[in-house]
Order: C-alpha cells, then sequence, then structure tokens
C-alpha cells in the first residue's frame, strides 16, 4: 500500500496546517500556501536538483513508494518471494509519471507551491531531516552555544566543540557504523570533528534482498532502481541540509563521478565500498579506521601459510645439506698441469 498522510483531525497538531501532504493533494487542482520554512526548503532542495545535475531529485515521491511498499513490506531485511520482486520490477518498468522538477512552480509572492502535473508526487525525504537539522544549529549559534550536538536519528548530526576542547586537544568523537560487521564492535571508523556536520546515508536499516543482493531505499533518478556502488557514504561539512542531499546524490554515482561533486561543494567524504574497503577523499578532519574482525578462517589460512613455508624452510635445508655431502674436499682436488 502507499504511504498515508498524517492523521488531520482537531486533535493532531498538524491540524489545518498547510504541508508536503496538502501540496501533494492539490496537485494538478491549486497552489497551496505554506508556511515560510517550508517554502524556503522547497526552493533550496529544487536549486540542488540543479547542482547536482538532476542526482538529487525531490519529485521522486511516486517511485520511491513503489520501492518502499517493498522493502517495508513483511519482508524488511530478509529475502523476498520470486514473485513480489518481479512484480514490483514490473511497476517501475512501466511507470511513466512525471519525475520533473519544473513541475513544481513555486511563487515567491504569495510563498505558494503549486505542483502542475497530478501524477507527481513531491518527497523531501533525502533533504527535510538535513534542512531541520541545519536550522537548529544556526538557532544555537545565534544564541552562543559553543557546545553542542544535534542529532536527528543517526544518519545527520551537527556538532559545535566539546567542552574539553582548549584546554587539552579533544574534538568530537563521531562512530561510523559497519554495514556489513566485517570490523570489530560494528565500528567501520571514527571521525574527530569540531564545528561542523555529518551526514551518512546507507543500505543497512531499510532494505530487502532478492537472490543474495540488497534492494534498498535510496532510488537512482535515472533508471529508477536502487544502486549498488557502495554500502554507506559519510560526508562532512558545512551544512546538514546539503549533507543530507548529497549523500543521496551521490549513493547514485560511481565514485570517480562522486569525487566530482564533493570538490564541487568542498566537502569531505568516505565511501564504504561494496568489498568492505573504506575510500576517503577530501578528508580534512581526522579518520581513524577500525579493526578487521579476524575469523578462525583467518587464522587457518595463516597456519596453512606458515606451514607451507616451514615445509619448504625445511625442503631447502634437506637440498642444501645433499649437495654439501656431495660437494668434494678441497685437499681431494688435483689439477694436473699440461706440460708445455
Amino acid at each position: 500500500h502507499n504511504f498515508d498522510g498524517p492523521n488531520l483531525s482537531h486533535t493532531n497538531p498538524l491540524y489545518h496546517k498547510h504541508n508536503v501532504v496538502s501540496i501533494n493533494e492539490k496537485a494538478g487542482i491549486e497552489p497551496v500556501v505554506v508556511d515560510p520554512l517550508l517554502y524556503d526548503m522547497i526552493e533550496a532542495g529544487l536549486a540542488l536538483y540543479s547542482e547536482t545535475n538532476g542526482y538529487f531529485n525531490p519529485a521522486m515521491g511516486k517511485v520511491i513508494d513503489i520501492w518502499k511498499d517493498l522493502i517495508l513490506s513483511d519482508y524488511i531485511n530478509q529475502e523476498i518471494p520470486t514473485q513480489l520482486f518481479l512484480d514490483t520490477v514490473a511497476l517501475i518498468e512501466a511507470y511513466e509519471g512525471n519525475l520533473n522538477p519544473s513541475s513544481i512552480i513555486l511563487n515567491e509572492a504569495e510563498q505558494s507551491v503549486y505542483i502542475s502535473d497530478p501524477d507527481l508526487k513531491l518527497d523531501l525525504g533525502a533533504y527535510a531531516k538535513g534542512y531541520a537539522t541545519e536550522i537548529v544549529k544556526d538557532y544555537l549559534i545565534e544564541q552562543q552555544v559553543e557546545h553542542y550536538i544535534v542529532n536527528t536519528g543517526n544518519s545527520t548530526i551537527a556538532l559545535g566543540t566539546h567542552p574539553d576542547d582548549g584546554e587539552i586537544d579533544r574534538p568530537l568523537k563521531i562512530q561510523i557504523l559497519d554495514p556489513l560487521n566485517l570490523y570489530q564492535n560494528g565500528t567501520a571508523g571514527f571521525v574527530y570533528v569540531r564545528n561542523k556536520s555529518v551526514s551518512t546515508s546507507g543500505n543497512n536499516i531499510q532494505f530487502v534482498t532478492y537472490q543474495g543482493k540488497r534492494y534498498h531505499h535510496i532510488i537512482s533518478p535515472f533508471d529508477l532502481v536502487p544502486k549498488d556502488y557502495y554500502h554507506s557514504i559519510t560526508l562532512i561539512g558545512e551544512d546538514a541540509g546539503i549533507l543530507d542531499a548529497l549523500s543521496t546524490a551521490l549513493y547514485n554515482m560511481p565514485l570517480a563521478d562522486a569525487k566530482a561533486l564533493l570538490d564541487h561543494f568542498d566537502v569531505e567524504g568516505l565511501f564504504y565500498m561494496q568489498d568492505g574497503t573504506i575510500e576517503t577523499y577530501n578528508m580534512t578532519s581526522k579518520f581513524e579506521q577500525g579493526d578487521l574482525i579476524v575469523t578462525e578462517t583467518d587464522f587457518s589460512t595463516l597456519y596453512f601459510i606458515l606451514g607451507a613455508v616451514i615445509i619448504l624452510g625445511g625442503g631447502t635445508v634437506i637440498l642444501l645439506s645433499l649437495l654439501e655431502k656431495k660437494k668434494p674436499k678441497v685437499e681431494d682436488v688435483h689439477v694436473e698441469k699440461e706440460e708445455g
């Protein structure tokens, strides 16, 4: 089923408030006047669509709903039946809806938002959390608060400074989770930051598997399927909203293109690759990579290698010993001179 909007009854704090649900309900019907905060967020999101060459697309709502119906089903984080997967793929392949944000029309004077095409659905899920985090951070800075952590659900966090920083060198230490459990204590590493924001996108929470492959909630706006370049991406920079949108955009592009976009936004990046290795780029913050888990298989391999070295070494000693026995003594060697 598609996701229902919030309950707009009189007991709900959203009662009579115009929000994203209202905008989508009025698609193709009429503009919706919204709160200036929401208007500004939508305007900034549309600008990011252009800056990321379409990799961040707030007009993906209906496609995202199709995938989330699958991912957030009874099979979340599990292997899904073949027919359920094929039904989802068929819906995606048949999808002909509008994904062009140019159909989202803003009127600054009226502070209104109008979706001209009823087939388009606005979705700010990849951006709203970071944008809200940035607003809270800005407020704290205005109030001259220096030591703070704004955590909006683990994926996006804004940080000031540690209370002890200054007397000693003590930046804030942020854990990077390991989506594959290859590293000890479920920790891929730590980043140490001051007055920065950190945002992570990954495939380890909202996903299903089909034939062993993960299908997650970060959908490519170009071929409408989840990509598998990375398991997670962590970004470090100034603006939590931009980082939130950017981590989604980067997830759908290969590493070389992702690095180019990081250069454009002057953002630091950590890429947890499909093979479990970690690539860093533009890093000025300290990154401390976690320790890999050593399994019994690893020890068996090590013992095999050591055993092979010992056997080869023993063979070398035996061979040298045999050669030594066959070698004639110096005093037994006679050289006959030719008579002239």
